[in-house]
This record gives structure tokens, C-alpha cells and sequence, in this order.
């Protein structure tokens, strides 16, 4: 699971979520071996499964196992200091799952409590200097697609959220779903790790063999965007001129707000990344970098077509 690295700094917080009986514990279980054979010390937050039948599964001798239930902020935080006083410098902590902790304090709703349970999680990476990887519930309503492919809106906090979790990677298994064979192939034990929300890094999907286990494949995801028809619609133009306000700015014509939206949806489901085959593009490389920033468009402009 090196894969997953670049998502797991210290000082950062990432979410793995998923519906259940997709294999949220065996798979930190399986991250938590991984990362001890990189020489990283875990601290293994088990707020579900007692530390007994944790050690049927995995056992390690760079992991320690806290067990306590419904375990608040501020006990991980006493139970880092006080491995580091043992000399086990804590790196990695491991949280299953986050719907089982404690704030500390009542809130109006479950909603604000995860929200501020974050907050304090992401204070706890920076200030301690860890690593935090805590695994979440998903809405059902991915039980409803077709697919059942999950969707940064399955997860149920707060608005805000993206701006203290780092890292969001959901899990999905379509075998489970009795879903032999999909676009991207036959689905027998294949488990997709889907990083659909990353501050500093690309959003992309990795197939995981579960059988192996071994990255099948890491795909990534582009968009060739043509600006006419798509973003500067024909309707918005006509809104425009009816209203008597110019449609057209430095960089030519403006661009429909709701167009934007969309693809602000496509961006934020997918990762991709926008490769620009719009007849502007005869503007230059320099000159779409700059509309790019000054409309505040969505997403990563990555190159041009020929």
C-alpha cells in the first residue's frame, strides 16, 4: 500500500471511508503492517474490536493497540505522549472508527460533533506531529447507484470540512455488490481505493488486489474540455446581452456560471484533470494559465492538445 504515502504525512489528516462490510479494519490493519515494515511506530485506536481479536488478525511488535472504547481527542493525545515517554516515538495513530468517538462536549447534532471531532483530530496531527488516518461510515445513499460507487457527497460533515481533512479516500468493493465485471474489468477480489479529496496532491483511483496483495493498476482520470458550447453558452450569451451587460472580457467571451458549476462537479467526483482542446487555446500556453486563475476555474489545467 505505498501507494498511499504521499497521502499520509505527518501533521496531516486523512478519512478512508466506506459502506460498511467493504473492509475499513482489515484494511488499516493490512496499512498498519505495511507502514511497521517501513519502520514507522502505529498507534492502533480500536474503538470497535478488543485488542484480542485485533491480535487473531495482525500482530506487530512497532504497533500499539489502544482498545478503550469511545475514545476522545484528548485520551490519543495523552496515550502518544505517554508511548513517547517509553521510547515509542508514536508516528502513525490509526482511528476505527471516527462515528465511535467522543467530543468531550455536547453539540446540537451528531453533524456539528464529527465536525468539531475533526477540527480537534487535525490539531492533534500538527501539534503532535503525526500522522492521523481515522476511517468514516458513508451516507447510504450510495447503496442507491447503480455502481454504488461512492461520492464526496456520501460524506456527512459539516460544510468546511475539505478545509481540515487533507485527505479523503473512500473503499469500494463491487464483487460485494454481486457485480461481476465493469468498465474497468472483472471485479474478483478487487477492492478500488479512491482518493476523492486530497489538498496537496492528484486525486486518483488504485485497484487493489485483495487476494495478492498487490496494486493491479492506478488510474487517473482527464478531461478534454472545449470551451465553446460547453463553458460560454449560447443561453448565458443571449442572458447577457438581454440585460444589456457585455459578455466578453480580456480574455474573450464570459463563461456561464452554472457551466462552471458542472464542471466543478466532474473535477470534485473524478480528480481529472483538464486537458484544453478548445480553439483558445491558440491564445498560448501562458495566456490560458492566466484565464485559467483570473476566472477562478476548477481544477488542475494540466496541458493543451496540439
Amino acid at each position: 500500500m505505498t501507494m498511499l504515502n504521499d497521502y499520509l504525512k505527518k501533521q496531516e489528516l486523512t478519512i478512508i471511508a466506506a459502506r460498511p462490510a467493504m473492509g475499513k479494519t482489515s484494511f488499516t490493519l493490512r496499512l498498519a503492517s505495511e507502514l511497521c515494515n517501513e519502520q514507522k511506530s502505529v498507534l492502533y485506536c480500536s474503538l470497535e474490536m478488543d485488542e484480542d481479536k485485533l491480535a487473531l488478525r495482525h500482530y506487530d511488535n512497532r504497533i500499539v493497540v489502544d482498545d478503550t472504547p469511545r475514545q476522545s481527542v484528548e485520551h490519543i493525545r495523552t496515550t502518544i505522549q505517554k508511548n513517547r515517554e517509553k521510547s515509542f516515538p508514536v508516528s502513525i495513530v490509526i482511528i476505527d472508527y471516527l462515528q465511535l468517538m467522543n467530543a468531550g462536549c455536547k453539540y446540537k447534532d451528531r453533524a456539528e460533533e464529527l465536525y468539531h471531532i475533526l477540527v480537534d483530530l487535525k490539531k492533534l496531527a500538527e501539534e503532535e506531529d503525526v500522522s492521523v488516518i481515522a476511517t468514516s461510515h458513508l451516507d447510504r445513499k450510495a447503496e442507491l447507484r447503480e455502481n454504488h460507487r461512492p461520492r464526496i457527497e456520501d460524506l456527512v460533515f459539516y460544510d468546511g470540512w475539505k478545509d481540515i481533512v487533507d485527505n479523503a479516500v473512500f473503499l469500494y468493493r463491487p464483487e460485494y455488490y454481486g457485480i461481476d465485471k465493469d468498465d474497468l474489468g472483472e471485479t474478483k477480489n478487487r477492492m478500488e481505493i479512491i482518493v476523492a479529496h486530497s489538498q496537496k496532491n492528484s486525486c486518483r483511483t488504485f485497484l487493489y488486489n485483495l487476494a495478492t496483495p498487490i496494486v493491479i493498476q492506478a488510474i487517473e482520470m482527464y478531461l478534454f474540455l472545449d470551451f465553446d458550447g460547453v463553458l460560454n453558452t449560447t443561453c448565458y450569451a443571449k442572458l447577457l446581452r438581454k440585460e444589456g451587460i457585455d459578455h466578453y472580457d480580456e480574455f474573450g467571451a464570459m463563461f456561464d456560471p452554472q457551466a462552471i458549476n458542472n464542471l466543478k462537479y466532474i473535477v470534485e467526483q473524478t480528480g481529472c484533470k483538464i486537458v484544453l482542446s478548445s480553439t483558445w487555446r491558440n491564445e498560448g500556453w501562458i495566456r490560458m494559465q492566466e484565464l485559467w486563475k483570473d476566472r477562478n476555474l476548477p481544477g488542475e489545467l494540466l496541458s493543451m492538445t496540439p
